[in-house]
């Protein structure tokens, strides 16, 4: 089945709403359409949206493909299409983007990502969608397939494998594939100039009609009638009835009356054998009304336009500036220029729930115009080059720098920018220019780990250090050490052992502060071989290396590094001990000791001593509070919560384990999630056996998408735990259970995870831990702030509550401000550290 988590940006972010909705073959059927919502209604287009319903009901029709020229709202048909065709499939329609994608080898991960699908370590990606897809039946939008033709077959492939599957498919050329059954997209109806009917008749015509709509859009006092009928209809007749023509057209009239519109519109159309012989002739009619459009502009206007197609998948304003005018020598007003772009069609605001700054992109057939109109500027080098600066420099300080209170702003703000970051790798390759991407790659290796992108970052990696082997060294040696975490990730400790060590073999060439980073990594993956001799070899250098160069800080990494070796073959004595020294060390350079502490909480709690393991957690926890260690602090809060249960504090338990998964949710770190969630399912074994078997095989399926399995000691240690909910339950319920919860995606076992354990098996939590600060409360303001613990959004607020969207903005402004909180993260962190979601738990609206 169909599942997973989604970026919260754009149409990402429209089916992540709606995921807690989504279907499962063992769970009551629910059918839903995760695809993104379109302004106004669809005009003109009644009889076609019929013809794509009727098509797609045919047993024989697999693949569906809208052939047409680019602006002919071929994108608009299918969405309306998959919205009314959703009910005919179980588990809905689906929309992939594919506009910014250019290597066709990128379309299976492209189409894995709007799916919520992961990855599996030694498998092909399009394997393990054929195999997730394997029983769906589900519709596949898959829009703007034009650019990575080349990948068809691997929609043979889906197809053959998925006989339930079936895929819409928007293109400017068709696929020519054996299961393909094409309909042509054309134009709108225009008028006929011999006949023309009186205006109320005229405006019926779906040419006429939008173009109509779209002028009133922006001069509401427009009106058709006898003076303006004709004028109208020859400007839609001018237009071939091309709806992106129209509605540029249509934006001209804020400045142009219709009359004086139609004689520039017959002053820059040329006759269609003017243009490209190979194109379609309404694409020729297309590009001359683009070209109308940009003469219109500035020179400062046009010169902006054409440097912002350099851009993939959209830009935030700071880029403006950095990209298309460092020096200034354009003179912008930023905010007048974008907003002039903006109203004559040319950019569209791209819409982020929760995010305060905008952002623009520009409709791909308009970005493809301005992409030509930069290669005719002889600019197009010099623009790919700033735009790979833009996002790549300073990646490898910004890794050093960032501080975890900024980790989940970060890690949002790369998965926003993945496109960009995806040209800018392509540039450094396509230039042989890889240091750039080189210097990057510690940052992006941390996102690609945390989002689930590690295969892409892999092959990335690859190619920036194939055509790099002559750049310097020190470089080198970093991408094939990044290269070695990324396998790491993979679990594929052999081919990360090598990429370590031929890191290493450079750096030794060098300063001795180089090869520590190799040498840890070579003696991680030795650790994870059980090569224990070799691991700490490694260890034990790199802490000679750091006594000779007094790094006291590096010193206690690597005791704990060491005390990990020691913990891992079951000497916990040793291992205490090694962790006491690095912690003492710590303390004298007045470092982080956080992670220490939580290592000697493990050692405790696994000693029996529960008392000092509740200490050190609970010291750990308050350090990573101070430093806004965001992953940091998940990671203790589940340990915390994990030995609270074994006290018998359920209360307590369940409320820092449902803080832990507030923060991984917002951090976006799945396998840190899935470390939370099983937490969760040990607290619940007890007294919710159905519950814990839930969330356990929900944990067990994310491992297998991710491929990061549980080792063998962490596997032995869950089955411990849970074990008395396969023993409650009779053997076929805990199995169904157990299925069940495989069933789940990640929004849905996270919506489990929060709900709070039976009360009858809770303890009442201390009154210390009651923030007096929860009494500034209405008690309105408590249901909103835990609809936000919820992870719904302010329209989604409003929704539940009946109220506006504007009430519902300023009930979360007034409950930050309250509270002296920043962001909604932490106001959800608050919310269920105090046990306020509990008090909504029974009528809470889920997201849709």
């Amino acid at each position: 089945m169909l599942g997973g988590a989604f970026a919260c940006t754009g149409a990402a972010a429209t089916r992540r709403q709606t995921m807690d909705q989504q279907s499962h073959d063992a769970l009551a059927p629910t059918r839903s359409a995760f695809l993104p919502g379109q302004p106004g209604v669809l005009i003109g287009r009644g009889d076609d949206v019929a013809r794509v319903l009727e098509r797609l009901k045919q047993v024989d029709v697999r693949l569906l493909t809208l052939v047409g020229p680019a602006g002919t709202g071929k994108t608009r048909l299918a969405l309306a299409a998959a919205a009314q065709a959703t009910e005919t499939f179980s588990d809905g329609a689906w929309f992939v983007d594919l506009s910014p994608v250019r290597d066709p080898d990128l379309v299976p991960s492209a189409i894995a990502t709007a799916l919520g699908i992961h990855e599996k370590r030694d498998r092909a990606l399009i394997e393990t969608l054929k195999d997730d897809l394997s029983t769906s039946d589900a519709l596949l939008v898959l829009d703007n397939f034009e650019q990575v033709l080349a990948a068809g077959p691997h929609l043979a492939d889906l197809l053959g494998a998925c006989p339930r599957l079936k895929l819409l498919v928007t293109s400017r050329s068709a696929l020519h594939l054996r299961w393909e059954h094409e309909l042509a997209v054309s134009p709108l109806a225009v008028p006929d100039l011999a006949r023309l009917p009186p205006p109320d008749e005229l405006a019926r015509i779906a040419s006429v009609a939008l173009f109509v709509d779209r002028t009133q859009r922006v001069d509401p006092e427009f009106r058709l009638d006898e003076t303006n009928a004709r004028t109208i209809a020859e400007i839609c007749l001018r237009l071939d009835g091309l709806p992106l023509a129209i509605e540029l057209a249509a934006a001209r009239t804020r400045v142009l009356p219709p009359r004086a519109l139609l004689s520039r519109l017959g002053r820059r159309l040329v006759a269609l054998d003017n243009g490209p012989q190979d194109q379609p002739a309404r694409q020729r009619s297309l590009r001359d009304a683009l070209d109308w459009s940009y003469d219109l502009l500035s020179p400062t206007d046009q010169a902006l336009f054409r440097r912002l197609g350099v851009f993939v998948g959209g830009f935030a304003l700071d880029a403006v500036l950095e990209v298309c005018d460092p020096r200034g020598s354009l003179g912008l007003d930023l905010l007048h220029a974008v907003e002039s772009l903006a109203e004559k069609s040319l950019l569209r605001r791209v819409e982020r729930i929760g995010e305060e700054e905008p952002r623009f992109g520009m409709l791909e057939t308009i970005r493809d115009y301005a992409l030509e109109r930069l290669d005719a500027s002889e600019e197009r080098d010099l623009l790919r080059y700033r735009h790979a600066e833009y996002y790549l420099a300073g990646g490898e300080i910004v890794i050093t720098k960032i501080s975890s209170a900024h980790q989940a702003a970060w890690l949002r703000n790369l998965e926003l920018e993945h496109d960009n970051i995806r040209a800018a790798l392509t540039w450094c390759v396509d230039a042989h220019a890889p240091d750039l991407g080189l210097r990057a790659v510690g940052l992006l290796a941390w996102f690609w780990h945390v989002r689930g992108h590690v295969g892409e970052g892999r092959a990335r990696v690859s190619e920036l250090l194939e055509v790099g082997r002559t750049t310097a060294p020190s470089l080198v040696a970093e991408g094939l050490r990044i290269a070695g975490s990324l396998a790491l990730s993979q679990s594929d400790d052999r081919a990360a052992r090598e990429l370590f060590e031929e890191s290493l073999a450079i750096r030794r060439q060098g300063d001795l502060a180089g090869v520590l980073g190799p040498l840890t990594g070579l003696g991680f993956a030795a650790m994870r071989q059980g090569d224990d001799s070799t691991a700490s070899a490694c260890f034990r250098e790199a802490l000679w290396i750091q006594r000779r160069i007094q790094d006291q800080i590096g010193m206690a990494e690597s005791l704990n590094s060491l005390a990990n070796i020691a913990h891992g073959r079951g000497d916990l004595v040793t291992a205490r001990e090694l962790y006491e020294q690095s912690q003492m060390l710590n303390r004298e350079t007045g470092y982080r000791a956080d992670v220490v502490e939580h290592n000697l909480g493990v050692v405790s709690e696994e000693q029996g001593n529960l008392a000092a393991a509740r200490r050190y957690f609970e010291s750990s926890v308050a350090a990573r509070r101070v430093l806004d260690d965001t992953p940091g602090l998940a990671l203790s809060l589940a340990k915390l919560g994990e030995v609270l249960a074994a006290q018998g504090a359920a209360a307590d338990a369940q409320r820092v384990l449902a803080e832990a998964v507030v923060l991984q949710r917002e951090l976006g770190d799945l396998p840190g999630l899935a470390f939370v969630l099983e937490r969760i399912a040990m607290v619940a074994t007890h007294s919710q056996p159905e519950r814990a078997l839930h969330l356990a095989g929900a944990c067990a399926a994310l491992r297998e998408h991710l491929g990061t399995p549980l080792s063998t000691a962490a596997r032995s240690s869950l089955d411990e735990r849970l074990a008395p909910a396969w023993q409650t339950l009779r053997r076929q319920d805990a199995e169904r259970a157990w299925q069940e919860g495989r069933a789940l995606s990640v929004e849905q076992a996270v919506s489990l995870a929060l709900q709070p354990v039976i009360q009858g098996h809770t303890e009442p939590a201390p009154a210390a831990t009651i923030n007096p600060s929860v009494g500034l409360l209405t008690p309105r303001e408590r249901e909103v702030a835990a609809l936000v613990a919820r992870g719904l959004t302010n329209r989604q607020i409003a929704v539940a509550l009946v109220v506006s969207e504007r009430t519902a903005d300023a009930h979360v402004s007034n409950i930050l401000n309250k509270l002296d909180v920043t962001s909604r993260v932490q106001l959800a962190a608050w919310v269920v550290r105090h046990g306020l979601s509990k008090e909504h738990d029974d009528d809470m609206v889920r997201p849709d």
